[in-house]
């Protein structure tokens, strides 16, 4: 091996660690625990339920059936 690679493969060493090792040092929340639906209410509201659904996903306008989301569209010349 040349020193480019020895180089590239000191960089781009994977953790040899154990899934089991790695998963000890995760924290794990119950889904409908207290703190979990605080967590969630809080995160709804700052960014709003369904954020997703708007997150940089383009709009194809020449569908042959509308979609249920294309009830929310306003044309940008409406929206001024």
């Amino acid at each position: 091996m040349n020193n480019r690679e020895k180089a590239w493969q000191i960089r781009n060493v994977k953790s040899t660690d154990t899934i089991q090792e790695r998963m000890k040092e995760m924290t794990f929340i119950k889904p409908w625990s207290p703190e979990a639906i605080e967590r969630a209410e809080e995160f709804a509201s700052k960014y709003g339920r369904a954020w997703y659904i708007f997150q940089g996903v383009p709009i194809r306008h020449h569908r042959k059936h509308k979609q249920w989301i294309m009830q929310y569209y306003v044309k940008e010349e409406d929206a001024k």
